[in-house]
C-alpha cells in the first residue's frame, strides 16, 4: 500500500482563516445584539465556523421566541381567560416558553455556553493581547 503524501502541516491547518456564519438580515436590534454577543464569544474561543450558521439561527429563533413568550406572560399573566366560558386557564405562552427554553438550553450546551458543557470540551486558551509591557509582570 502506497503512503499518502502529507499536504501542508498541522500548523497551517490551525492558522487558516475560517469563514464565519452570516447574520440574518431580518433581525431586530435586540436579536442582532445577541447574535454579535454569541458569535463574539465563539470567535474568542476560536470555535466559530460558517458550518454553525444554521445552528446559530435556530439558537437565535429560540431566544427570540422565548422572549416573546415571556413578554406575553408578563403582560397577560400566567392565567388567562379561557374560551367558551371556561374561566381562567394556564396561559399557552407558559408551555411555549418552557419548550423554547428547553431548546435554547440544548443549543447552549452544544455551543459550550453552560458551565457543565464547558467543563467537557477542550477550548484553546484565549489569545493574549499584544502587550509590550507584559514581560515586566512576571
Amino acid at each position: 500500500m502506497a503512503k499518502r503524501k502529507r499536504i501542508g502541516s498541522q500548523r497551517s491547518i490551525r492558522s487558516r482563516t475560517v469563514a464565519e456564519p452570516k447574520m440574518p438580515p431580518e433581525l431586530s436590534p435586540e436579536a442582532e445584539q445577541e447574535w454579535r454577543r454569541v458569535t463574539g464569544l465563539l470567535r474568542e474561543r476560536t470555535a466559530l465556523d460558517a458550518l454553525d450558521e444554521t445552528a446559530l439561527i435556530d439558537y437565535l429563533t429560540c431566544w427570540i421566541r422565548l422572549r416573546e413568550c415571556e413578554a406575553d406572560v408578563a403582560a397577560r399573566g400566567v392565567l388567562v381567560e379561557g374560551g367558551g366560558g371556561r374561566g381562567k386557564v394556564k396561559n399557552p405562552a407558559c408551555q411555549l416558553a418552557r419548550q423554547y427554553r428547553d431548546h435554547l438550553i440544548a443549543w447552549c450546551k452544544e455551543f459550550g455556553f453552560t458551565p457543565s458543557s464547558r467543563s467537557r470540551i477542550e477550548l484553546p486558551p484565549p489569545e493574549e493581547p499584544n502587550n509590550p509591557w507584559a514581560h515586566f509582570a512576571r
